[in-house]
């Protein structure tokens, strides 16, 4: 599961949920990208700031999906025996931040704040608890079971730093939602997907008639 949490309101912004390759990065980076306000590129350090890990395909993926109009870093930690986090996470040994591209300050890349929704999710969702029976034996059951708890997380959880939900924190959202406003949202959008989907077929339908 590829995640992308905003810094300042903890809004899981966007997930893909897929094998670890350029593919999957490349399809969660473009849906990032489709749901980010950004300034434009002259305003320099006003630009939004993604730190991420060292997976290889970040780089390339990022720069084709947002170009010049966000700074880039990568933090890579360095563990003793990192084979040995089996029920306990290895000891961390040093970290290396790398500047790809427009930050002058390397001390401000971080991944601590997703690497700790990480483990909220695993908490929460799970199937992602490694050692146990819960894991998803279909690709269909994990992504549903994983949107589900994502919304909730977004639009019905409180967040308890934050005294309000990262949607409300955000300013996506104006009140606390319960599971059935939730529901209701999803409903909605069901329907004006097929209402979306009868007219298209309807004016394809036109066209082969003319």
């Amino acid at each position: 599961m590829f995640t992308a949490l905003d810094q300042k309101s903890k809004l899981l912004a966007a997930y893909r949920i897929g094998k670890r390759n350029h593919q999957t990065t490349a399809a969660m980076i473009a849906d990032l990208e489709r749901r980010m306000v950004r300034l434009p590129v002259s305003e320099g350090e006003d630009r939004p700031q993604l730190s991420t890990d060292g997976w290889a395909s970040y780089i390339p993926t990022i720069g084709r999906s947002f170009g010049q109009s966000v700074k880039h870093g990568i933090l890579i930690k360095q563990y003793r025996n990192p084979e040995s986090g089996r029920y306990a996470p290895p000891a961390l040994t040093g970290t290396e931040r790398i500047a790809v591209q427009n930050i002058t300050d390397v001390t401000t890349i971080c991944t601590s704040h997703v690497e700790r929704c990480n483990g909220t999710i695993r908490q929460w969702c799970k199937r992602f608890t490694r050692l146990t029976y819960a894991f998803s034996k279909k690709l269909e059951n994990l992504a549903a079971a994983v949107a589900i708890h994502v919304a909730a997380y977004n639009f019905v959880k409180i967040h308890g730093s934050l005294k309000m939900t990262p949607a409300m924190a955000a300013g996506v959202v104006d009140k606390l939602w319960s599971m059935d406003d939730l529901y209701n949202a999803v409903m909605e959008q069901a329907e004006r997907k097929r209402k979306s989907a009868r007219i298209d077929r309807l004016i394809a339908k036109l066209r082969e008639q003319n």
